[in-house]
């Protein structure tokens, strides 16, 4: 019997999964029940809150959080004289706090623009079962915690904001910034994570050296693919101003599914088609904005 474990977070890495016993080949067997464990670790940019809830075949896991901000996530599978079969790609370990669905939701949508006051302007998208939003918005060179919440929608409605001053204080146009957008749902009177952007990066439009990517274009709107197979998406980045350079404080695209179990994308925008279905690879610019490729998988 073979037990995986994965997540649907962007930025959150999964450890091999362990067994409580384990046999002399280094697998577990049928007939015996097991204990599992895997850790889970956010990116420097992301913080697990305290209400996190883990499913493992739909069935809730012990979840607990060390004091370096990691999570362990605890299950026993029962005993069972016959095979378990494989999860589908489309139902894997998911941690709520972070769920894919909901983050392409605002991805989908995200953009960042200043205007000639030398304020900002942040969008994203809507996610349907979100209470509100959190914007958390900081100088480049800092983490996003807590104290950098620069606003909060408390609706699921409002879709942007104009940011006049942050902290109190007008924005450094020769700054560098970055921002991320958490959708949230009230629990027991709490905020409870269900989705997030990816951190975006930006610069000051009195920058004299850098500049912020204005837009991008794909080669193809949609692709059409036999499962197993691969297709390359080429993305085009055009610049606000064509003779500064873009400041690279993480990749100048990323690229992300909508539905792994459809169709994976690596970070060089190698798109592989997984089982028969329809979904979305977007190429998410350093500052949010992007563009996406339909993919159908026959």
């Amino acid at each position: 019997m073979d037990i995986t474990a994965s997540c649907s977070a962007e930025r959150v890495k999964v450890s091999p999964v362990t067994y409580d016993p384990v046999t002399s080949n280094g697998q577990v067997a049928y007939e015996r029940s097991y204990k599992t464990s895997v850790t889970l670790t956010a990116d420097e940019d992301h913080i697990f809150n305290d209400k996190i809830k883990v499913t493992v075949n739909g069935k809730d896991a012990v979840v607990k959080k060390k004091d370096d901000g990691t999570l362990t996530v605890t299950y026993e599978f029962p005993a069972t004289t016959k095979k378990i079969e494989p999860v589908a790609p489309s139902t894997p370990t998911t941690v709520e706090d972070a769920s894919k669905k909901n983050s392409v939701a605002l991805l989908s949508k995200s953009s960042v623009t200043w205007n000639k006051k030398n304020q900002l302007m942040v969008t994203w998208g809507r996610v349907k079962d979100a209470d509100g939003y959190d914007l958390y918005v900081r100088q480049c060179d800092e983490k996003l915690i807590k104290k950098s919440l620069a606003y909060t929608a408390d609706n699921n409605t409002t879709t942007s904001i104009l940011l006049k001053k942050l902290n109190g204080k007008k924005f450094n146009g020769k700054m560098n910034y970055k921002y991320q957008v958490y959708a949230y749902k009230m629990v027991d009177g709490k905020k409870t994570c269900i989705g997030n952007t990816l951190p975006c990066h930006f610069v000051g439009q009195n920058n004299k050296k850098n500049t912020n990517p204005k837009s991008v274009s794909v080669n193809a709107g949609k692709i059409t693919l036999k499962a197993g197979k691969s297709a390359k998406i080429k993305a085009d980045v055009k610049k606000e101003e064509p003779k500064k350079t873009i400041m690279l404080h993480a990749a100048l695209v990323r690229f992300v599914s909508s539905n792994e179990a459809f169709a994976t994308v690596d970070k060089n925008g190698k798109g592989t088609a997984k089982a028969a279905g329809t979904c979305k690879i977007y190429c998410v610019l350093l500052n949010g904005k992007n563009a996406a490729v339909k993919v159908t998988v026959k």
